[in-house]
């Protein structure tokens, strides 16, 4: 096939052919180009299935990664909702001694408020009012004089 595009100028009359002339660069590529389209073309459907299997292990892969992110975010919450059912008696002391000082300074407040009232009250015996006003029991009932 190559041979019939290509003119032969001078043969020896021993058989060997002494000069090829070609013609132009088109019937060059006339001639390589089935050689070459059939590789090339089985090439480029090698590697686009190259890039397909690639991109499918890609989103596999990253599909397993999400879900062991998601398993591993599960197993933390697991682990965090352990620690609070399951306290340490050291957390246990801690949060007993924070709950007595937390009554202690309640018991100081309310026994600062009933000093606050009975001043109130000695003050309003002294000035006289407790006999036309309503007066207030230390226990916070009221009663009618």
């Amino acid at each position: 096939m190559i041979l019939t595009l290509l003119s032969t100028q001078n043969i020896t009359h021993t058989g060997t052919i002494q000069m090829l002339a070609i013609s132009d660069p088109l019937t060059i590529l006339a001639a390589v180009t089935p050689v070459l389209a059939i590789p090339i073309g089985a090439m480029t459907f090698y590697l686009r299935a190259l890039r397909d299997q690639q991109k499918s292990a890609r989103n596999d892969a990253l599909r397993r990664v999400e879900q062991i992110e998601s398993a591993i975010r599960r197993l933390n919450a697991r682990f965090a909702d352990a620690e609070l059912r399951f306290a340490t008696k050291e957390d246990w002391l801690r949060e007993s001694m924070l709950t007595r000082q937390s009554i202690t300074k309640l018991s100081e407040s309310a026994a600062s408020q009933r000093a606050a009232v009975d001043i109130l009250l000695t003050r309003s015996a002294r000035v006289g009012h407790t006999k036309t006003h309503n007066s207030i029991k230390i226990d916070g009932e009221m009663e009618q004089n």
